[in-house]
This record gives structure tokens, C-alpha cells and sequence, in this order.
């Protein structure tokens, strides 16, 4: 597990110092065309303002384009499409600066695709992944400053989202619907949304057997919603400045664990009805959590202000597990949504001092020193 100061903040840093060292039969690409033959493609120059409704069109399996850093930029029209790819299977796209597109790259019906290294940002939605796509990979990607999606998955299942950079994305940072077994691991995920129940992450419809873990989650109005989904694992994220940390509507059977948790108005949004059910910890287990305590259990809880029930809870075994259950809401009296096993942090047991060695040696002198004294006095 991640410890609090050692979780990971992944910025696609890395395209800046990439060494592009292109195979010797690579194609040369100057402007937007279709790619229908296997085979690694280059952009050459920046395409700038295209009105092209489909700037680059993948039909064929086994590309790999790799953009160089170069632009491939549009004239925001709504319906437009920087890169388009349907039923292909092995396609990469890596090292693309893409801008003022409809969708930036959109991939239907793919297998086994890699979204690599590629700044997506100031169009409508950044990267979409829909229908039916499975076993892609999109890692690295810096997608920013887009008006309705950053990273989108529709109608599709075990595809990863991991170490990229969503930041200031209008409505959703990630958004996945109708969507199965799909992760979302080791992100920067920041200052994306507004208004109730977009933002950070949203599972909306039926998206069950997710997994989002050790990202970090902070200044969105949401960090993360799930609504009308089943099952799926929130686990090792920090969770912190955003309006609201977690919310969930309509929605049983997810289980939220080792999480920090630390937001502006609240922390958790949760239905307080028995009818529907989440899983806020897993059972006392050894291994370092979140704040770096000896034991998994359920999450920190707390306050920017330092008041906070895992801030000021006691701990008297110093396992890092607070002494009380947290509940965090009540239907009528009766307790809902509880954390069995709430984190805090361990406070070091200051040393026992031990006196100054004159303060201890030099009484003991003086008795020796009159005990002698009287000694030589009887004597005499």
C-alpha cells in the first residue's frame, strides 16, 4: 500500500524528454489523411486551424503514429475528430499535441490500443474510448482545459487509465458509464468540474467491478461520485480539498478503503437508507496504510482545520486504528454507512528522560563524601 507522503503525483513529464528515434521505413505524414496499411507513421510539421471534419482516420491494425510533439490542431467544431479509429486492433498514438477539436481522439470498437504521452486539451471532450473497446491502455496523456470530458469511457470494459494528468476539465476528469472492470490507477486527477455530481470521477449507469486506486484527487467539486453502479473499489487514494471528497447515489456492493479524506464541506455524501449498502473498510489487516500506519482497515477521515474524527480520535494501542467506529450517518437512530475500523495517525511516545549526569552523579558524591567525613571523625 501507498503511504500519504509517499503517494505519487504522475505528470506526463516524461513526452519533453523523449529521444525520437524513428524506425528507417517510417511514413512521413504533412497534413490530415487516412491511414489504411500496418506500419509506423510520423507527423512531420504542426497542422494548424484544419477545418477537416476528421483530421487523421485509423482503419487499419498495427499502426503505430507517433506525432513528435507536433500540433494537430482544428477549429472547434463541435462534431469534429483530431484522431478516429473504429474496430482496429495494435494501434498506438503517442507524442501528439492535440487542440480545439469536437473530440480529440475518439477510438469505437478497439482492441489493444495504447493512448501514450499525448497533451489533449481546449476541445470539447479529450479522449473517448466507447463501444465495446477492450484492453486499451491510455498512460501518460496530459488532458486539460476540455469543455465537457478529459477522459471518457462508454460501453466499455477492462481498458486502464494510469499516470496521466486530468486537470481543469469542465464538467468530468474521468467519466466512465455502462462500463465493466476498467482502472484507474496512479493519476493526478485536479480542479475538474462543477455544480452537484460532476467532477473528479463519475460512474453514472450501471459501471460495476472498477477499480480506482492511488491517484490523487483534490480541488474538483466532486472527487468522486458513484451513481447507479455496483461494486467497484475505491482504495489508496488521497482525497483531499475538493468540495465534496465522495459521494454516492442509487448505488450498493462498492467498497471505499485506505483512502485520505480530507475536503473543504464533506468529506462523504452518502444515502443514509439501510436499503442501500457500501463497504467503508476492509477488516483489520497488517500492512501500511495511507498515513503510513502498520494496519489496512478503513479510511482517514479528516478536517482541513485539524478537527476531524481520524484527527482527533484515540488510539490507545497505537495500531493506528481508532478506538471507535466512525459513523458517518443515521437513518431515524439507527447507525448507516459506518467505518469499523477508521485510521489515524500514530503520535510518536516521547523518549523518557533521563537526568544530566551531573544531576544524578553529584548528589551521590555528596552522600559518599559526608559518610566519609563521619567516618574519619569517629576515628579520630
Amino acid at each position: 500500500m501507498v503511504g500519504l507522503a509517499k503517494n505519487p503525483i504522475y505528470l506526463p513529464a516524461v513526452v519533453a524528454l523523449l529521444v525520437f528515434i524513428l524506425p528507417a521505413n517510417a511514413t512521413t505524414i504533412t497534413g490530415c489523411t487516412v491511414i489504411d496499411s500496418p506500419g509506423y507513421y510520423s507527423l512531420a510539421n504542426d497542422i494548424i486551424d484544419s477545418n477537416s471534419a476528421r483530421c487523421i482516420e485509423i482503419k487499419s491494425n498495427d499502426v503505430i503514429l507517433d506525432g513528435q510533439n507536433h500540433v494537430i490542431d482544428g477549429i472547434d467544431s463541435s462534431s469534429s475528430e483530431g484522431i478516429y479509429a473504429f474496430n482496429v486492433s495494435n494501434v498506438t498514438v503517442k507524442n501528439l499535441i492535440i487542440t480545439d477539436w469536437g473530440f480529440g481522439i475518439v477510438f469505437l470498437k478497439v482492441k489493444l490500443v495504447k493512448i501514450l504521452n499525448n497533451t489533449v486539451s481546449s476541445n470539447n471532450n479529450g479522449i473517448i474510448v466507447s463501444y465495446y473497446s477492450s484492453g486499451n491502455k491510455i498512460i501518460g496523456n496530459n488532458v486539460s482545459n476540455n469543455n465537457d470530458r478529459g477522459i471518457g469511457i462508454v460501453l466499455s470494459n477492462a481498458n486502464a487509465i494510469t499516470k496521466n494528468m486530468v486537470t481543469f476539465n469542465d464538467r468530468y476528469g474521468v467519466h466512465i458509464s455502462y462500463s465493466r472492470f476498467n482502472r484507474v490507477i496512479e493519476n493526478e486527477i485536479s480542479h475538474n468540474g462543477l455544480g452537484v455530481y460532476i467532477g473528479g470521477l463519475i460512474f453514472r449507469s450501471t459501471s460495476d467491478f472498477n477499480t480506482v486506486a492511488q491517484n490523487n484527487i483534490s480541488a474538483n467539486d466532486r472527487g468522486i461520485s458513484i451513481v447507479g453502479s455496483y461494486r467497484n473499489t475505491i482504495k489508496d487514494n488521497i482525497i483531499a480539498s475538493n468540495q465534496v471528497g465522495l459521494s454516492i447515489g442509487r448505488s450498493s456492493g462498492n467498497t471505499i478503503y485506505n483512502n485520505y479524506f480530507n475536503n473543504t464541506n464533506s468529506n462523504a455524501d452518502l444515502p443514509s437508507t439501510p436499503l442501500i449498502r457500501n463497504k467503508l473498510y476492509v477488516y483489520k489487516t497488517p500492512g501500511t496504510n495511507i498515513v503510513g500506519g502498520p494496519y489496512i482497515g478503513g479510511n482517514y477521515w479528516g478536517k482541513p482545520d485539524g478537527t476531524g474524527f481520524s484527527d482527533t480520535c484515540s488510539d490507545s494501542d497505537s495500531d493506528g486504528i481508532c478506538d471507535s467506529k466512525y459513523v458517518l450517518t443515521y437513518f431515524y437512530s439507527r447507525p448507516t454507512n459506518i467505518d469499523e475500523f477508521p485510521l489515524t495517525r500514530i503520535t510518536p511516545t516521547p523518549p523518557t528522560s533521563i537526568p544530566e549526569f551531573s544531576s544524578m552523579i553529584m548528589p551521590v558524591i555528596g552522600i559518599f563524601t559526608l559518610m566519609a567525613l563521619k567516618l574519619t571523625r569517629r576515628k579520630e
